[in-house]
């Protein structure tokens, strides 16, 4: 059972944004398993390989987001960046240690419920608006 559920209002039904929230958020939930268990530490490699998720799925958004001439596209951006700004300054002292701990891998839960509870948002309201989503 995952230890966080993406609420139903995240969904989109358009394009690949759903399998991909729903792929970072299983990544996501595998590391907060393995972190919460009492045995070896969690491998940093895995975070790193979560957060190249997570910039794809945001490079990728944000080309759907330009091929619909999303007005909030710069902001959405910007939005992305931060969350991995702070992604980027949690893995670094993760490497310097070389152990990754469970309030590391909740800073990339904060970055996802981030993306898809605020920043997504105005988008989909763009796609109702525009008729693309009913």
């Amino acid at each position: 059972m995952p230890i966080f559920e993406l609420p139903p209002v995240t969904k989109f039904g358009f394009g690949t944004i759903d399998t991909e929230h729903v792929d970072i958020a299983d990544r996501i939930n595998a590391c907060l398993l393995a972190a919460s268990a009492d045995e070896t530490p969690l491998d940093p490699q895995l975070l790193v390989a979560l957060r190249e998720k997570m910039l794809e799925h945001f490079l990728s958004e944000e080309a759907l987001m330009e091929g619909l001439d999303f007005p909030l596209l710069q902001q959405h951006r910007l939005q992305h960046q931060k969350i991995l700004a702070v992604v980027d300054r949690i893995l670094s002292g993760s490497a310097a240690s070389n152990r990754v701990d469970l309030e590391t891998v909740l800073v990339f839960l904060d970055g996802l419920i981030e993306d898809v509870l605020h920043a997504d948002l105005p988008f989909k309201t763009y796609l109702y608006e525009r008729g693309i989503l009913q």
